[in-house]
């Protein structure tokens, strides 16, 4: 799980610092981190493929943009993040809009996946804000933000899995395996 988690970072970092973004004074808030994660994974795709796979989740999209320097503003699906395309495309002439495209659906599970399932065997029902205190380790006020995105991303990925199940209230359940006696 680590291994896949450094991998993600990896390929944000890489994407970062090859693909021709740059920091700018403001937010952008045009597209958030969740938007650039794709158009992250769209340019490992296409201009290095030597990669490997080219899953990046949102929350390691954030962490390597936090550590290469980038700031992080108010949530919305994802952050906001201070950065720019590239005035032109490194490789070929595309725009940013035909980068950001819906990646197939991935049948690996979330690299988060065992920390998530460790979160429900404590409590039986998680929602983002529970979820990110317990990514965070403890009650943190104020400072959970980059938590909470990523405890979003990981229930919305395991509930597009099937994984997981949610109420009407919004309170995520673990799905039964199917082969698990009910």
């Amino acid at each position: 799980m680590l291994n896949r988690l450094l991998e993600n970072i990896r390929l944000a970092l890489i994407y970062l610092a090859e693909s021709g973004v740059k920091a700018r004074r403001t937010s952008n808030r045009v597209t958030s981190s969740y938007g650039w994660k794709h158009v992250c994974e769209d340019w490992v795709r296409e201009f290095r493929s030597d990669c490997g796979g080219a899953y990046v989740s949102n929350g390691c999209f954030i962490l390597a943009c936090v550590a290469v320097g980038y700031q992080v503003s108010q949530p919305a699906p994802g952050v906001y993040l201070n950065i720019t395309a590239p005035a032109r495309p490194t490789a070929k002439r595309t725009t940013l809009r035909s980068m950001i495209r819906r990646a197939p659906r991935n049948t690996e599970p979330h690299p988060l996946e065992p920390i998530a399932r460790a979160a429900f065997a404590n409590c039986t029902h998680q929602d983002a804000t529970t979820l990110s205190h317990y990514f965070a380790g403890a009650y943190v006020r104020g400072g959970a933000k980059a938590y909470h995105t990523v405890a979003r991303d990981v229930l919305g990925y395991m509930e597009s899995q099937g994984k997981l199940t949610r109420d009407r209230i919004g309170w995520y359940y673990l799905t039964p395996e199917p082969d698990a006696p009910a």
